[in-house]
């Protein structure tokens, strides 16, 4: 009698750009307990399923003829190499997954899963730079304006000043505007300013993109 189909064992999960999971499926290692007989068993494959993460609260009772969420195979076809990546990415939520082999012997059956591999995928990636910054003084204030930034998860804006001999460039305020222009009124006339913008998102932490191009004014 061929022996029946194994667990392998997920070993591994990172995040890449544009994609959430890459699992690694090494030798198997646990038995099924069904068993196969008449037929040559014959490795197809594996399937990928997610699953509740192991400290995720009990979901509310199912509705008569209602389905749980998970777990759920989202791998319609088992995959014949030893990775995957999933495409869908939820920053900051913890996914799950488990993999089984599976077998032919007349029709296909599956292993008891693997252990399951868990990640939380984190967004450090940070907003380009604002294009284009471009300063005009009036009386009283310095005028910026600048172009705005297409990112969906676009927080605003910080605004930095520093003199024009070369100092520190400070944030003027604490929290990011959505606007794409601001009014500097705490110049001082005869002063020379220095300005940059810098992009933040909506991550926690809040990643921050690298500074637009700097402008020099003088204030009236």
């Amino acid at each position: 009698m061929p022996a029946p189909p194994t667990a392998p064992v997920a070993t591994g999960a990172m995040v890449v750009p544009g994609a959430a999971v890459a699992g690694e499926t090494p030798a198997p290692t646990l038995l099924n307990s069904r068993s196969l007989t008449g037929f040559p068993s014959v490795t197809v494959g594996y399937s990928i399923y997610e699953v509740p993460p192991p400290q995720q609260a009990a979901p509310p009772p199912l509705q008569p003829g209602e389905v749980p969420a998970l777990p759920r195979r989202v791998t319609a076809t088992p995959v014949v190499t030893t990775t995957w990546r999933d495409v869908k990415v939820d920053f900051g939520t913890a996914r799950c997954y488990v993999i089984r082999t599976v077998v032919t012997s007349g029709t296909a059956v599956e292993s008891e899963p693997s252990p399951a591999a868990c990640l939380s995928p984190t967004d450090t990636f940070p907003p380009k730079a604002p294009a284009s910054l471009a300063a005009v003084a009036s009386e009283g204030a310095i005028n910026l304006i600048w172009e705005a930034n297409t990112e969906t998860d676009l927080a605003g804006y910080i605004v930095l000043r520093g003199s024009a001999s070369g100092a520190t460039m400070r944030p003027l305020m604490t929290a990011p505007i959505k606007e794409t222009t601001f009014r500097d009124t705490t110049v001082r006339p005869g002063a020379r300013y220095v300005y940059a913008v810098v992009a933040v998102d909506t991550a926690t932490p809040p990643n921050a993109s690298s500074q637009s191009n700097r402008v020099e004014e003088t204030a009236r």
